[in-house]
């Protein structure tokens, strides 16, 4: 049976700024635009898409960093005490930074330089108050750093003094301090040695499976994403064009841009390999300042279909149980 963790319903987040010197005009980005899905308990959902496409901010929106313009997110929307995310306030989003944490792409950026790593863990159980007293803070930080594989001797270190792959695991362990139900991970491997993204990976999905927390796992690389998720997302442009389980989407995808996705992960096998048939998308992604009328991915679809694709955007509808997708094609 499954529970229901967060609901995202037609959520939307622009950012709005000025140019020009003399006439200033003033322009908005869209960079998460009608998107809605659910994620259950103890599962994890991958977000793929190209740099640029809106991922990062949807993961920043969801924990609060970012106020959506319009939508609701909410947290526990099936139990009696139901968080909306968009809309909480004061000791509601304390309630919230309990329950939603993030993991950032780049730990060398998300760490305060100035600080030790009995601060940086401890920070979260002080703003909380989850804990009493300087030894429990201290013996609880310890505990955190034995669960992402740090040693006892660390707690006095600074984030310079540690590797890439260290410094992850003190961003993992800062995150797990509120004991959250879900963790938002922003390519968390991205800025680590190819050498280290499985340890950090392996170690993610066995917290997932000891704390039962849920995951938003963001990602641009196809193999990782499939590798974590149980479900995946295929954002394009501020909006997702495709969702279902991992296993069927890769096996089956439907929209136009998954299968170009797709189509550039290397698979290995050079028999295979050799006959594969590599679909090369021609232009490069829109300006989300003006973004081209109807569906969105219309201007590099090797399957465009007419003037039907340039005047109305397709809806995300279910082509098979759990399937989502959002083309012509399948109306």
């Amino acid at each position: 049976m499954t529970v229901p963790l967060l609901e995202v319903k037609d959520l939307y987040k622009y950012f709005t700024f000025q140019r020009g010197l003399l006439h200033r005009q003033t322009f908005s980005v869209r960079a998460v635009e009608n998107v809605s899905f659910t994620l259950d308990r103890n599962k994890t959902l991958g977000v793929v898409g190209e740099s640029g496409c809106g991922k990062t901010t949807l993961g920043k929106t969801i924990i609060s960093l970012y106020r959506p313009d319009s939508g609701q997110i909410l947290l526990h929307p099936d139990e009696k005490t139901t968080y909306d995310v968009a809309t909480a306030q004061d000791e509601e989003m304390k309630a919230v930074r309990r329950i939603v944490q993030m993991v950032f792409q780049d730990p060398q950026s998300s760490l305060n330089p100035r600080w030790p790593v009995k601060n940086i863990i401890g920070e979260p159980l002080d703003i909380l108050k989850l804990v009493s007293g300087r030894r429990e803070r201290e013996n609880m930080v310890l505990e955190l750093m034995e669960e992402v594989g740090l040693k006892p001797e660390h707690i006095n270190r600074y984030p310079h003094e540690f590797s890439g792959g260290q410094r992850q695991r003190i961003g993992i362990a800062r995150a797990l301090a509120s004991n959250p139900d879900l963790v938002v991970l922003d390519e968390p491997t991205s800025a680590v040695d190819v050498s280290v993204q499985a340890q950090v990976l392996n170690l993610l999905k066995e917290l997932q499976r000891t704390k039962n927390m849920a995951y938003l796992f963001i990602s641009h690389d196809l193999g990782v994403v499939h590798h974590m998720s149980d479900e995946i997302a295929v954002q394009y442009l501020g909006q997702i064009v495709e969702q279902g389980p991992s296993d069927k989407v890769f096996s089956d995808p439907l929209h136009p841009y998954t299968k170009a996705l797709l189509s550039a992960l290397p698979v290995p096998d050079p028999e295979f390999e050799a006959h594969k048939r590599r679909i090369i998308l021609e232009g490069t992604l829109p300006n989300a300042i003006n973004p081209p009328p109807g569906c969105r991915f219309h201007t590099r679809c090797q399957e465009f279909l007419g003037e039907k694709c340039t005047k109305e955007c397709p809806a995300l509808i279910e082509v098979e149980k759990g399937h989502k997708v959002a083309c012509w094609r399948y109306e």
